[in-house]
């Protein structure tokens, strides 16, 4: 953003999520030493990660960071999406530290910059085509457009501020949509957007500053269909603004950085940034795991690279606050929850601030910035970077803005190459680089002078170039018109195509004078998108058919074909690989021989094993030759059935028996029996499960196994397991069980401050139930331990007290009960543990570690610890409660027995709220409903107030609470209904419904994750172009949004009366586990084009997608179409053939001539050329020839030169007078 102030429309305003970020969850994971060191850290700046300077000293250790959980926003659909509308908006300055940047170094510095040597080889420019512009945009005033672009296997996706628009490859705009819309932010001011697709997983991400609530939105696609469903989630930053957010990608991490800034004032507050899992976040999990960093006031800018091939290692690079002397290279490592931030200052040649860029006509100069960086990728151990860098061109003598090109090896934390891009008496500026298969660099950047406007250039170079050496620049697209906005970037984009690893797509922002004006005055912003190819010469590679489907333990193949790019011959060998457990994947042959200009190809084979997971697998396809390196993927869809127990644990009383539930599901289509076979571990539980089960296409059921414990069974832990199979196919589920009854003495006396607290009671483990919990009564009894007397006495009622698992057969919790005696409030806290047949407990006695008595050890309270740490009795700073052992210091020992009694429940009279939390669906024009229990805990009375409310305001969700108000008393709980409707307006996703119970100052909650879900429809290719009277086919796919399942019934609903068109299959079944579905529709047409609609319906909802027929054909065109010829002379017409919709063949001309009356003697007739020879973009001529004698009748004549080839034909008719 580095400013700007966005704004656009939306249906709604979104509410938000809060991430509630727990000191003692750190506490907890980080040890004694880092207690110690971030209670010493002042506030707010947080922890500052250290770093060895010096090229090459090698990478030195971060502090450790905030870990918590990411929760699911919301749910969007693109297709749903409706186009965006206009809206003026005014431009702000861009943000930087209030350090500014440094001065121009002077040319005697330690090092001196390399200026790149430009070779004569220069860039091919595959393809281009207009992007998104100002006018189009529904933030028309939105300056900088901030332009981003990714490539998936099909299809192009651009981000501007604040739109974005899907593209076929081909530069086709298959669907345009505001982000606000898609980010569900309603009115809120957005900018920055970054978008990238992720090739190991097949996903797209995309992230958003809100400027409004203060926080980053992420976008994760669940397909590799960008038209499809993306799930939205929000990191927050406590009201503060995250300027400028930038994703990076590696193996298992997705990392995003913002540099924050406080609003009122406006000051720089730190560099942030978050480490999130990413197979989580793929996966649409309701709770990511991530780390958090910051806010470091001493850094800047830090950039998350996207890594190129597989590394564990997530890079950032900074060239921080001023321009300097120095790049830093971060190292992130480990998983999510537990990331590892390595740091080293790499020494570079010094930067310079880049100089504004002269226009033509005016003083106005085009924005460049500063010198953060811009751009980053990583590939095979070498990680590129660019800037914009103030430099002196050869031949030049006046300082501009050049681009700043670095290239740092991770392994030697070195810098490998380090130079300027340049051209006397031009600016270069917003460079933008991807790394292609061969580890060539295509770069674009921005460029103008006193005589080009704001234009746009590709350079780039190849693996086997000279250090320092770039190729000749490729104009991409010539800017006509100056920019005089004074805001201009802030950066472009550029992005490898995942299909065609040597091709690379960049979009950039130019000036085009045919937009008119916008903004009072000024030029408007366009965009352009290109394709390019560092090298000329290689090979493409793409696989047919790119969907396959197979069941479980079955087997599909696809075919590869290499095609010779430039006169491109040689061997090429090729891999197949897919990142998922019981998928395998080869290729047959292993090398191919690619002839000069001809094809080569291979067979994909991919095989699943009789345990592999149904769903969608993406196989990524690799290939080389030399240093060319090239890949393409093939999406596989498993199908078999799948099932899956709510209830992980179960308790039961000895001589009882319950019933676990599993859902078992028909995913891609399957249909036909399991067979089950439960089995308990030991073998001494009685064990019924249904022996088999048919299921039909599309459908689930719930099956019920019947669990008993024999009178007599001993008590302890058990397992029972469930193996489902069908033909070869099997899975398994195991489910935990206690057999009760357990009782566990809660016995012990404890001394603190001169007060003896006598513990006596029990819990015992609750059953029949579907989690482990434990309830019982517990009394305390608190003594002067000098003279006896008796303090405070109590008893508290311990209700269904959840324990967590900590093993196999293995649980435990903490609590704390309170000992209400003056002046030292104290507790007796509980460490129970059960397992096995054993079970244990430990008591301690502190002072209330509750300390701001909300029922819970948490967050509030560790901050009161904190804020006094190191203080002592008598100091000012000191604050008694934060003494837990009441030894007159607030020291470490105070801060490690908070951490281990983190999340410990105090028994205080209070109410519950219970039910079943797990996943409510609805599927849109219907409605569900829930049970929610309200229970007395520790004796309270009172009236409870219900209200229900979803995280994301959505046209068309309702929730209501009935009752709303309810009375409880101990042992008297009660119910109340949760109503979600959805109308047929309503947007599918997944929206978090909390439900809040208030009595007094108490207040609790639960909640539920809804799912509101649908289908899409989608034809690929939308537009099917065929041979008159010769079918063609365009597949029909259905994705289940937002885990819809269910058949879908497609058929035809209106066609042009002249197509012939057909669906196959009719019926499609979706699941959740396997989204989507293909049929095939077949088209023909004789006479020309046409449309087809096609509609799916399931139950109450019904979507259509039209298809247009397009009929390969010629037209004929005479020129002139009429003429007048007098006896006895000669007159000629052109005859003009030109192809329609890629028509390729040779047609015949025939001409013949009639008259409007009888004609004795008629004009004769003849054509230069019988018969013409048309392909795509080639106009075909044949003369007409009209001779006439002196004994040529008068009078009117019409002309009809006919044309007929493959299978058409069409007539031009020439009107003719002859004359005395």
């Amino acid at each position: 953003m580095k400013g700007k102030s966005r704004v656009a429309n939306s249906k709604s305003t979104t509410g938000r999520l809060k991430l509630i970020l727990l000191i003692l969850v750190v506490f907890s994971q980080v040890g004694l030493h880092a207690l110690l060191r971030a209670a010493a850290l002042p506030s707010p700046s947080g922890p500052n990660e250290t770093s060895a300077a010096g090229q090459g000293s090698g990478l030195t250790p971060a502090t450790s960071p905030l870990t918590g959980k990411l929760h699911v926003r919301s749910t969007v659909r693109v297709t749903d999406l409706s186009a965006p509308s206009g809206l003026m908006m005014s431009t702000i300055p861009l943000l930087i530290p209030s350090t500014g940047q440094s001065t121009p170094r002077s040319p005697n510095s330690r090092l001196t910059v390399v200026a790149a040597a430009t070779s004569t080889t220069s860039m091919l420019s595959v393809s281009g085509f207009s992007g998104i512009s100002q006018t189009q945009s529904s933030c028309g005033g939105c300056r900088p457009p901030d332009v981003q672009v990714a490539a998936g296997p099909d299809h192009l996706l651009e981000m501007v501020n604040m739109e974005g628009e899907v593209f076929s490859k081909r530069g086709v705009s298959l669907k345009m949509f505001a982000l606000a819309d898609f980010f569900n932010s309603g009115s809120d001011s957005l900018s920055d957007p970054k978008i990238l697709f992720d090739l190991p997983t097949g996903a797209w991400f995309s992230s958003l500053v809100d400027i409004t609530t203060g926080e980053v939105l992420l976008g994760v696609s669940t397909s590799p269909n960008p038209l499809g469903t993306w799930n939205t989630y929000s990191l927050q930053t406590g009201g503060r603004l995250p300027d400028q957010p930038i994703i990076g990608l590696n193996d298992d991490k997705l990392v995003v950085s913002a540099n924050i800034f406080t609003i009122s004032p406006l000051n720089y507050y730190g560099a942030q940034y978050w480490v999130l899992d990413k197979a989580q976040i793929v996966a649409g999990s309701s709770l990511v795991d991530y780390s958090s960093y910051g806010p470091d006031p001493g850094r800047f800018s830090i950039h998350p690279v996207q890594s190129l091939g597989p590394t564990a290692t997530e890079f950032m690079v900074s060239t921080g606050i001023s321009a300097g002397t120095s790049v830093e290279l971060f190292a992130v490592t480990g998983p999510a929850r537990a990331a590892t931030v390595n740091a080293v200052n790499i020494t570079i040649a010094p930067l310079t601030p880049p100089p504004g860029g002269s226009q033509p006509g005016t003083t106005s100069v085009v924005d460049s910035g500063d010198s953060r960086v811009l751009d980053a990728a990583w590939f095979q151990g070498m990680l590129w970077l660019t800037l914009d860098d103030g430099c002196i061109a050869r031949g030049d003598t006046t300082m501009r803005t050049c681009v700043r090109m670095i290239e740092l090896g991770t392994s030697s934390s070195a810098v490998l190459q380090d130079f300027d891009i340049g051209a006397a008496g031009s600016s270069y500026f917003y460079p933008a680089l991807r790394i292609d298969a061969s580890g060539g660099v295509a770069v674009l950047y921005g460029f103008s002078n006193q005589t080009v406007y704001p234009s746009l250039a590709a350079t780039g170079r190849s693996s086997n170039d000279p250090v320092g050496a770039v190729r000749a620049p490729t104009v991409l697209v010539q800017g006509t018109a100056s920019d005089t906005s004074l805001r201009y970037g802030d950066y472009f984009g550029a992005a490898l195509d995942p299909s065609d690893q040597m091709l690379v797509w960049l979009a950039g922002e130019y000036h085009n004078s045919t937009l008119g004006t916008c903004d009072g005055g000024g030029s408007c912003w366009s965009t352009w998108i290109s394709s390019v190819r560092v090298d000329s010469v290689g090979y493409s590679v793409a696989t047919g058919p790119t969907y396959l489907a197979t069941p479980t333990g079955g087997k599909v193949s696809s075919t590869a074909t290499l095609n010779s790019l430039g006169g491109f011959s040689g061997t090429v060998s090729l891999t197949a690989s897919v990142s998922a457990f019981g998928v395998k994947a080869t290729v047959n042959p292993k090398t191919v021989s690619v002839p000069s200009q001809g094809i080569g190809t291979i067979n994909i084979l991919v095989a699943t094993t009789n345990s592999t997971l149904p769903g969608t697998y993406i196989v990524s396809l690799s290939s080389a030759s030399g240093s060319l390196r090239v890949g393409a993927i093939v999406v596989v869809m498993v199908t078999g059935f799948a099932f899956t127990g709510s209830q992980k644990t179960l308790a039961l009383p000895n001589g009882s028996q319950t019933i676990w539930n599993v859902t078992l599901t028909s995913v891609g289509g399957f249909s036909g029996p399991v067979g089950f076979q439960a089995s308990p571990v030991p073998n001494r539980l009685s064990v019924a499960t249904p022996a088999s089960v048919t299921l039909s296409p599309g459908n689930s059921t719930v099956l019920g196994t019947v669990i008993a414990a024999p009178s007599g069974v001993a008590v302890g832990p058990y397992a029972v397991n469930l193996t489902g199979t069908s033909g070869p196919q099997w899975h398994s589920l195991l489910v935990s069980v206690e057999v009760t009854p357990i009782t566990v003495p809660v016995n012990g006396s404890n001394l603190l401050a001169g007060v003896m607290v006598h513990t006596s009671g029990s819990v015992s483990v609750d059953a029949p139930a579907t989690m482990i919990t434990v309830s019982g009564s517990l009394a305390v009894r608190a003594v002067d331990n000098a003279n006896g007397s008796v303090l405070f006495s109590n008893s508290y009622a311990v209700d269904k007290l959840p324990l967590s698992q900590l093993g196999q057969g293995s649980f435990g919790t903490k609590f704390l009960v309170q000992v209400k005696v003056s002046p030292v409030p104290l507790t007796v806290d509980v460490v129970l543990t059960i397992t096995g047949t054993s079970s244990s407990v430990s008591l301690d006695l502190t002072r209330a570690l509750d300390i701001d008595g909300d029922g819970f050890v948490n967050g509030p309270d560790s901050t009161a610890v904190v804020s006094a740490f190191g203080c002592a009795l008598g100091s000012t700073c000191y604050d008694p409660r934060a003494d837990l052992r009441v030894d007159g210091a607030v020291d470490v020992l105070d801060l490690a027995l908070l951490s281990s009694y983190f999340g410990a429940v105090d028994l205080l009279p209070d109410f519950s709220l219970s039910g079943d939390t797990s996943r409510l669906t609805v599927t849109v024009g219907s409605s569900a409903s829930s049970l929610l229990t309200v229970s007395s805990l520790n004796s309270f009375t009172g009236v409870v107030s219900l209200n229900a409310s979803t995280s994301s305001v959505s046209k068309g969700i309702h929730e209501t609470l009935t009752p709303s108000l309810v009375l409880i008393a101990p042992g008297i709980p009660k119910t109340t209904s949760l109503v979600i409707s959805a109308a047929n307006s309503a947007v599918p996703g997944n929206y978090l419904v909390v439900m809040t119970g208030s009595s007094g100052s108490k207040v609790r909650s639960i909640s539920m994750m809804i799912s509101v879900v649908d289908f899409s429809i989608v034809a690929s290719p939308s537009q099917v172009t065929v041979s008159a009277g010769v079918p063609a086919t365009s597949s029909i796919i259905l994705g289940g949004l937002n885990g819809f399942a269910g058949n879908v019934t497609l058929s035809i609903s209106s066609a042009s009366s002249w197509v012939l068109a057909s669906l196959t299959p009719g019926v499609l079944p979706l699941q959740s586990a396997s989204p989507y579905a293909f049929s095939v529709l077949s088209v023909a047409t004789q006479t020309r084009d046409g449309v087809v609609t096609v509609v799916g319906v399931a139950g109450s909802v019904m979507h259509s997608f039209r298809v247009a027929v397009r009929l390969m054909d010629f037209s004929i065109t005479a020129l002139p179409a009429s003429l007048s010829i007098v006896q006895g002379s000669v007159g000629y017409s052109t005859i003009a053939l030109s192809s329609l919709n890629g028509f390729s063949g040779t047609v015949f001309l025939n001409a013949t001539i009639t008259s409007s009356g009888a004609a004795k003697a008629p004009p004769s007739v003849s054509l230069t050329a019988t018969s013409v020879v048309l392909s795509p973009g080639v106009v075909g001529v044949s003369y007409l020839k009209i001779a006439t004698t002196r004994n040529t009748t008068t009078g009117s004549y019409t002309i009809a030169v006919a044309g007929s080839g493959g299978g058409l034909s069409h007539t031009a008719l020439v009107a003719l007078t002859v004359t005395v």
